[in-house]
């Protein structure tokens, strides 16, 4: 596998969160189908969620709801201004015309959310009825963009352009491609990787310090968990100083997502928080040490790999944090790496991020996403220093392997068996909240 095809399907631009993204798109998706997208024909929008898209998307911000939030916000900007052909941006051109009709049309009640119970991870089914009985659909399932299904009044659509099954197909060719991959297979791929991989992995590492630069500053966020993180950086000094940074920047570029602002990120592995955590602290430490553009570029490299590396095993989304073990996983690997081109510290910084972190549950996404993404970046960057300094974990101990497959292996047992009903407990809780 090369570089710029992992690239191409694991890490690209998002605005906002990602879930509700993809409701968006599913939306406008069908609705580009209709004769016509005029709100006085709108009968109806029907989603049909997965537990984990329902949860991630029920209290987060929408990027052009005007701090409006939830799953049915993001369908009615997606329905009335979504554009499919930008995908995770899908709600890049939503102003405030936009967002006047979909407020019109939640408080007329033409927007239906429920649970889709038989579909597990990322599985989004939206169908557009019109008053005239014309009736459109489309379904998302396994990735945020992957159009498996489109329908017109009952009938299959494949339309040239926006949507052809080759996608859907190819999407499925590289997930059973990557997910046969080794930890050291992954070498391999960032060996192959050429100057427009580089370009493109430096700038989305730029993009998403620059969301958490504009996230310190004061007024923009509610919470400001970034901003006083840095004071406490500022009072700090070495390599304490460097990884309360790395935290501060994290949280705040985090909190930005989550209230819905109008700041694109790039994402890894279908999430901006993942992105933002796999990509901030390699690049700051490899600013800070001054270390070379292709090592730079590696290092956040091996980052987007690794976190789709571990993702693979877990699943798109899980009732355990990927922002915490995947995400910081690649991270730490990534420094690691960067600082040493050791592939065995690269292996045993991971292992330790997994040892740690294992078992931090996803509550759906909200600002205090940004208190983990923190922790994660800031325990990443720990862990890359304590493995350069040569320490490493003895296997056998809870879900620590020989190697980061044994214990991923091992990670996704508990995930997926030990933590199965966590998505459910947390819906409870949510609706407790709304009641």
């Amino acid at each position: 596998m090369r570089m710029s095809y992992f690239l191409k399907h694991e890490v690209r631009p998002s605005l906002g969160c990602t879930e509700p993204a993809c409701v968006a798109l599913a939306v406008a998706r069908a609705a580009s189908l209709l004769r016509d997208r005029d709100v006085g024909r709108l009968s109806r929008i029907e989603l049909y969620l997965s537990e984990s898209v329902y949860k991630n998307g029920a209290a987060v911000g929408i990027p052009g709801g005007g701090g409006l939030r939830g799953n049915a916000v993001a369908a009615a900007l997606g329905f009335v201004g979504g554009d499919p052909s930008l995908e995770l941006e899908v709600l890049a051109r939503c102003g405030d015309p936009e967002r006047a009709m979909a407020l019109a049309i939640l408080e007329e009640g033409k927007v239906l959310v429920s649970l889709s119970q038989e579909h597990k991870g990322l599985y989004v089914k939206a169908c557009v009825r019109a008053s005239d009985g014309e009736e459109a659909t489309c379904t998302v399932q396994g990735s945020h963009s992957n159009v498996v299904e489109m329908s017109l009044n009952g009938k299959p659509v494949v339309k040239g352009g926006d949507f052809s099954c080759a996608g859907a197909l190819d999407r499925e060719r590289f997930e059973l491609a990557f997910s046969g991959l080794s930890f050291g297979d992954l070498f391999g791929v960032l060996s192959t990787m050429e100057e427009e991989d580089e370009r493109f992995l430096i700038d989305g590492a730029s993009m998403n310090l620059e969301v958490g630069e504009h996230g310190l500053a004061e007024g923009v966020v509610a919470l400001g968990l970034g901003r006083r993180t840095m004071e406490m950086a500022q009072g700090s000094s070495g390599v304490m100083a460097l990884g309360l940074r790395i935290k501060a920047l994290c949280s705040a570029a985090s909190e930005v997502r989550m209230s819905g602002a109008f700041k694109t990120v790039m994402s890894s592995a279908g999430s901006g928080n993942h992105g933002i955590t796999a990509t901030i602290p390699v690049y700051l430490v490899g600013l800070e040490r001054g270390v070379d553009r292709r090592s730079l570029a590696e290092g956040i490299g091996l980052s987007h790999l690794v976190t789709s590396y571990v993702k693979s095993a877990l699943g798109r989304l899980s009732p355990m944090c990927g922002c915490a073990v995947a995400a910081g996983s690649g991270a730490a690997s990534g420094i690691a790496y960067m600082l040493s081109k050791d592939k065995a510290k690269a292996e045993r910084a991971a292992v330790m991020v997994v040892a740690n972190l294992l078992g931090m549950l996803c509550d759906g996404a909200k600002e205090s996403c940004a208190l983990k993404v923190g922790n994660a970046a800031f325990e990443a960057f720990s862990s890359a220093m304590l493995a350069l300094q040569g320490v490493e974990l003895r296997p056998f101990q809870g879900v620590v392997g020989r190697t980061l497959e044994e214990t991923i292996r091992a990670a996704a047992l508990v995930n997926r068996y030990g933590m199965g009903a966590v998505d459910k407990v947390v819906l409870d809780v949510l609706a407790g909240w709304s009641s």
